[in-house]
């Protein structure tokens, strides 16, 4: 079984009204940071055409997958130092912060000249704005999590992991109305701009509604007057080396999923297919509530059933059914489509509904803002956040149209593998009472 590390507990029960109060903000806030970060994915194809005007529509979607990488490869940097942030001077601090950073980031987006107007600087500087909001959202979403979770005390955390984990869907379907109104406003002739201006002006009402939301529990009964203060991350990777990896391999192939069914699936029928772009976003916003659903219920599943099982279930699921989900997207009739998205609801609820729990409960109090937020991002940015690069490249290369499924196949196996060899090896940390950081 998995080893729990032994903290003693504090008594009581949770009062209803602020808790509810935390999980409220924590997920508003959190879907209006994921809704300027994700917006990038719904407007992808009309992006890629201001800011990088090649010829060969795929090459178009290569450079602007790039750009779309880019904002992948900044949020561990950006797990790094929120992390200290929060671990240091509070999960408050941190969340503030990067909430902040990213409405300033979105608004120059927003407001940001096309290559026909400043030529070469334009790509150049949406991929600088890119890695700015990447760096803030490293900060944001994990540190949700562990903001709602230590504030519950660790009361059934599958739940509310996996509830606040669905304000990232619906920041994806925010995104698709917001970038709906923005199509039938003529997308390449500035409607666009609508949707980061709207996005940044969302990130200043969050802002306001975080600031009057208290600090953790465990946080502030964290000693930090010792004079011998050690750096969060220095002790993240000196002492959860086991940890850190099975985050970033959960992180990875669930991320992997839910850019599957919204970048991909838009990308895949818009481009490869020629759908309308109102019908690829459409399938991308169904398939985006199918998931939802299916992640609220995976979180419940894995405190009935316990989170391995859980993970190790969903693992089975993408081996035996990636392919067929593939196969049956590349036929393009509805029905098949629609079938595919059922399908590949299913293991992303259960491994994503499971995901914070896991990562928020694989560290100790003092280090745990750096050591989720650090590992959740790098899952993100070395095997997730490269999934649309990877499956428009393998359709390209191989011409065969599900191709992509290779690549989460892949993933699958050699997460459920390592479980198989370490889950006795694996620690969870309780939420409720702090490490102190005396030696």
């Amino acid at each position: 079984m998995t080893t729990l590390a032994i903290q003693p507990s504090l008594e009581g029960r949770i009062t209803s009204s602020p808790k509810n109060k935390v999980f409220l903000s924590a997920y508003i806030c959190n879907m209006l940071e994921m809704y300027d970060f994700l917006i990038t994915g719904m407007m992808f194809p009309y992006i890629a055409q201001l800011f990088f005007p090649l010829e060969d529509k795929i090459s178009v979607l290569l450079a602007g997958s790039l750009t779309f990488l880019v904002g992948f490869l900044m949020r561990p940097v950006g797990g790094i130092l929120f992390g200290y942030i929060g671990d240091t001077y509070g999960r408050k601090k941190a969340l503030l912060l990067s909430i902040f950073g990213m409405a300033i980031a979105t608004a120059c987006i927003g407001l940001l000249p096309t290559y026909e107007s400043i030529s070469i600087f334009a790509p150049l500087l949406l991929v600088v704005l890119r890695s700015v909001q990447g760096l803030c959202i490293g900060g944001e979403g994990q540190g949700a999590s562990v903001f709602v979770l230590e504030h519950y005390r660790g009361v059934n955390p599958g739940k509310w992991g996996g509830l606040l984990a669905t304000s990232n869907g619906m920041a994806a379907l925010l995104a698709f109305f917001i970038s709906m109104f923005a199509i039938s406003s003529d997308a390449l002739e500035g409607g666009w701009r609508i949707c980061y201006l709207f996005g940044a002006s969302l990130g200043i009402v969050g802002l306001y509604l975080r600031s009057f939301i208290g600090e953790t529990p465990a946080f502030t009964e964290v000693d930090i007057s010792n004079s011998e203060k050690r750096i969060p991350i220095i002790k993240v990777l000196k002492d959860r080396k086991i940890n850190m990896l099975n985050i970033i391999l959960c992180v990875g192939i669930g991320i992997c999923l839910t850019y599957t069914g919204f970048t991909f699936v838009n990308l895949f029928l818009s481009k490869i297919l020629d759908f309308s772009s109102f019908i690829s976003l459409s399938y991308a916003a169904f398939g985006t509530f199918l998931a939802m659903i299916a992640v609220s219920l995976g979180g419940r599943i894995c405190d009935k059933l316990g989170l391995y099982e859980t993970l190790s279930f969903s693992l089975l699921f993408i081996i035996f059914f990636i392919f067929p989900i593939h196969w049956l997207l590349a036929l393009g009739e509805k029905w098949s489509i629609l079938l595919s998205l059922f399908l590949l609801a299913v293991p992303t609820g259960g491994i994503c509904g499971s995901m914070p729990h896991l990562v928020a409960s694989s560290f100790s109090t003092d280090e745990r803002y750096t050591g989720a937020a650090f590992s959740n991002n790098l899952g993100q940015a070395l095997l997730g956040g490269v999934q649309p690069f990877l499956a428009i490249y393998l359709i390209k290369t191989t011409d065969i149209l599900w191709s992509p499924a290779v690549y989460p196949c892949a993933l699958a196996c050699l997460y459920l593998i390592f479980i198989m060899i370490f889950r006795k090896k694996l620690t969870l940390f309780q939420y409720i009472v702090p490490v102190r950081r005396n030696s």
